[in-house]
């Protein structure tokens, strides 16, 4: 313990991040969650305040990382949570690109980490040694595992980024104590929950019916594809005539499945690319000359730089913008 009171000490930040919380907070007015993007420009808000206005335009860096989740909160702050593969090179170094692409679209500068409690920013150094030593020292140290991510970012970019710790100092000693205790007793817990395993598989054998214990077979094999599991679980219920009122997730699912079943997609992908033809021939109400330039960056699916559902409400939000009704598209709208 005292080792790693030491540590702390000695290191403003952590040198491994358990994960990292990128957070820029800031306070909507007057500004309703439908806005076009045009309106949002012409009142000078920032790519930060539109996101905390409908966050599904939120454009992650796909070639770096993958979108889970999008949540729309009420309380006009922005939240950006990644997730990451701690003292992982490719890991850290997918961190540094997912962070080098979203501070240069949305301008966020503010960078939390846990594992921390101080300002650990590196800039001051970055500045005072020269470039291609820097850029040299990050890398070796990010292969040792010894920076993180974000670190190695500050270290080798001209972001103007602050890299602060959020941590409560005493909570997280107390964690690593806890952790420590716990990790003494690591072989013994995994032997118990394997006993356990093996005691609830027997019990299934036991009681399970066939049909149902071939189910979590079929789930459990390698690489098995998510919807068909669902799909699956799903027939089963059926058959067993099991009301899904009890179970709310799966009844949503099976909803969502059922209407998927009305998607013509070649219809819809007809439709798609007839969408965006009218987009790009139709002039916007003002005939702005950097309009067509500021649309088609929006549409653009090249090195899938944004998510299918950004691409979607993109499609759909420019198609608003331009008074082109979406009536004439319907299996687009069912897919989308």
């Amino acid at each position: 313990m005292h080792k790693n009171a030491n540590f702390l000490k000695r290191h403003s930040i952590p040198l491994k991040s358990l994960s990292l919380l990128v957070a820029f907070s800031f306070l909507l007015s007057d500004l309703s969650y439908c806005a076009p993007m045009e309106a949002i420009s012409k009142l000078s808000i920032n790519p930060l305040e539109a996101l905390a206005q409908n966050p599904t335009r939120f454009e992650a860096p796909l070639d770096f990382s993958a979108l889970k989740e999008i949540h729309q909160g009420s309380n006009g702050k922005l939240i950006i949570h990644i997730q990451d593969a701690h003292s992982n090179y490719s890991g850290q170094k997918n961190l540094a690109a997912t962070l080098d692409k979203i501070m240069t679209q949305y301008g966020v500068s503010l960078v939390l980490v846990e594992g921390g409690a101080h300002d650990g920013t590196l800039t001051p150094i970055r500045n005072i040694v020269p470039k291609d030593t820097c850029l040299q020292t990050a890398k070796s140290l990010l292969l040792e595992g010894q920076i993180a991510g974000e670190e190695y970012l500050n270290l080798t970019s001209n972001h103007p980024m602050k890299i602060m710790g959020i941590e409560d100092i005493n909570l997280y000693a107390k964690s690593i104590t806890s952790y420590a205790k716990l990790a003494d007793k690591r072989e013994g817990i995994l032997e118990y929950l394997k006993l356990i395993q093996r005691s609830l598989t027997k019990l299934k054998t036991k009681f399970y019916p066939q049909e149902l214990l071939t189910y979590e077979k079929e789930a459990q094999k390698d690489n098995k594809d998510s919807s068909l599991n669902l799909k699956g679980l799903l027939q089963l219920a059926q058959a067993k005539q099991v009301d899904l009122k009890e179970f709310p997730g799966l009844e949503r699912m099976s909803a969502l499945l059922e209407k998927e079943k009305k998607v013509d997609f070649q219809a819809a992908n007809l439709e798609q690319a007839a969408l965006m033809e009218k987009i790009n021939t139709t002039s916007s109400p003002k005939s702005l000359i950097g309009d067509q330039t500021k649309y088609d960056s929006r549409l653009k699916l090249s090195g899938m730089t944004v998510s299918q559902f950004t691409f979607f409400e993109n499609i759909f939000t420019i198609a608003k913008e331009k008074n082109i009704s979406l009536k004439d598209y319907p299996n687009l709208i069912l897919y989308g």
